[in-house]
């Protein structure tokens, strides 16, 4: 199972571009200084502007960190690359193991919260620090 990547996923990311001549800076989004094109394995941005790689990369890296891209020099012209992992079956079924084992431990968490409550409610109420209808109530 390849996970697919989604064109959305990367067209709104902030890009800060550096004007040349006076030096301003200019918030855009991605979309608009590069063409973005996805298959079952990569992500494939190509700048308008070839100088913005760098630029484009640091966006990218700051908003997805845990993203891989890499400058692939090897098209023309240069275009920025983001491998897309594979998922396998076996590491799936480790990542639903580890949810059930969560839940399970959630579950037990609140039962024990709960028996806690219970006990020191009914403790009151023996005690007489808490009146039937409080105790009902509760």
């Amino acid at each position: 199972v390849v996970l697919r990547p989604s064109i959305a996923t990367f067209e709104n990311i902030p890009v800060e571009l550096t004007d040349p001549k006076n030096g301003s800076v200019e918030k855009v989004s991605l979309n608009m200084v590069a063409q973005i094109n996805t298959s079952d394995t990569e992500v494939t941005i190509e700048p308008v502007d070839p100088s913005d790689l760098q630029t484009i990369v640091s966006a990218l890296q700051t908003h997805y960190p845990q993203s891989s891209a890499v400058i692939d020099n090897s098209k023309s012209p240069p275009a920025i690359v983001i491998k897309m992992i594979r998922v396998t079956k076996q590491y799936r079924e480790h990542l639903a193991g580890v949810a059930k084992s969560k839940t399970v431990s959630a579950k037990q968490q609140l039962s024990d919260l709960f028996g806690t409550f219970n006990k020191k409610l009914n403790k009151a109420k023996n005690d007489g620090v808490v009146d039937a209808d409080s105790y009902h109530g509760a």
